[in-house]
């Protein structure tokens, strides 16, 4: 698990340089930026007259920005962009054991460990599930969600 942990930590600095996807930025990163720094143009889904973004996203990644703000850590830009991202690695985490977990559910042991270096290596899913999306969220917090549901009986007593 440890390996495991340090490739996405590996994935989380060196494959998010780009500035590739626009919407990473404009549903969190800025937003959380904005929340911490304060004199942010965001875009118009955040305009008081619209409101269309969750703020709840965007206040979790600010937690690490805040933190390296008050610790006058931030005076380097690579701190800065490396924040947010680390308050999203443990859901990048949490989406790892969880799918593992669901695997070995609803699979078995073997069948779970094939499927989960299958999700692991795949180069498309992990290019946007490292990444600050709104997205990303909903599909780590849905196999969670996933998992608990497998327990549910018709008779919906858990």
């Amino acid at each position: 698990m440890t390996i495991i942990i340090l490739i996405r930590v590996f994935m989380a600095v060196h494959l998010t340089h780009n500035n590739a996807f626009g919407d990473e930025y404009w549903q969190g990163t800025e937003a959380a930026y904005g929340i911490v720094y304060g004199n942010v143009e965001l875009t118009w889904e955040w305009h008081k007259d619209y409101r269309i973004r969750g703020v709840l996203y965007p206040y979790y990644l600010a937690i690490p920005l805040w933190i390296i703000k008050t610790l006058g850590l931030d005076s380097s830009r690579e701190v800065v962009r490396l924040a947010p991202y680390a308050a999203h690695l443990p859901l990048v985490i949490l989406s790892d054991v969880f799918f593992y977990k669901l695997g070995k559910k609803i699979l078995g042991t073997k069948a779970a460990k094939i499927a989960y270096m299958l999700y692991f290596t795949d180069a498309y899913f992990n290019k946007f599930l490292i990444r600050c999306f709104a997205n990303s969220v909903e599909s780590a917090l849905h196999l969670v969600v996933f998992y608990y549901f497998f327990d549910i009986t018709h008779r919906l007593d858990k």
